[in-house]
């Protein structure tokens, strides 16, 4: 899932992870205002929901699997911390981040959530954390992280915009 806004900015690096990452049975899903639905509409295992309430956003999370956050354009991504980050972990979703600076102290704990710019996760490496992420467990111990990292650890507050 990317949850989020999709514009100039990030429509090619979500086409592209999207794209680079399908496997068998795989789907994704768009979540947010979408101002580039036709680099996606050709993706027969890409869902676009667009914007939703909040009860549509809950019944998402409870069958999604994972989200995903893109690389994007250095001098629009590198100095912002995404706001969506902390909601999904939170919520117990695991979240593939890209390997920013910022993200260095979610992946002292939860390194499978890295991944590389140009890197595609290969079929057997997703399906094994796919695995890993079904388990509840693994997404309670997840949420209960990031809620003592985001209210504890003001390490990434430095990164968001003031």
């Amino acid at each position: 899932m990317h949850l989020g806004t999709i514009n100039q900015y990030n429509y090619r690096q979500i086409h592209v992870f999207i794209k680079e990452n399908q496997a068998k049975d795989l789907r994704f899903v768009l979540v947010g205002k979408n101002f580039f639905p036709e680099s996606f509409s050709n993706l027969a295992f890409c869902d676009d929901y667009g914007f939703v309430n909040e009860n549509k956003l809950k019944g998402i999370f409870t069958t999604i699997l994972a989200s995903f956050v893109p690389y994007l354009n250095p001098e629009f991504d590198h100095y912002r911390y995404p706001s969506k980050v902390p909601d999904l972990l939170v919520a117990g979703v695991p979240t593939f981040l890209p390997n920013y600076e910022y993200y260095q102290g979610i992946f002292e704990y939860f390194p499978e959530l890295r991944y590389e710019q140009n890197a595609r996760l290969c079929e057997a490496d997703i399906n094994d954390k796919l695995i890993c992420f079904k388990d509840n467990d693994y997404r309670h111990e997840l949420s209960l992280f990031a809620r003592e990292y985001f209210v504890k650890d003001s390490s990434f507050k430095k990164y968001l915009n003031n």
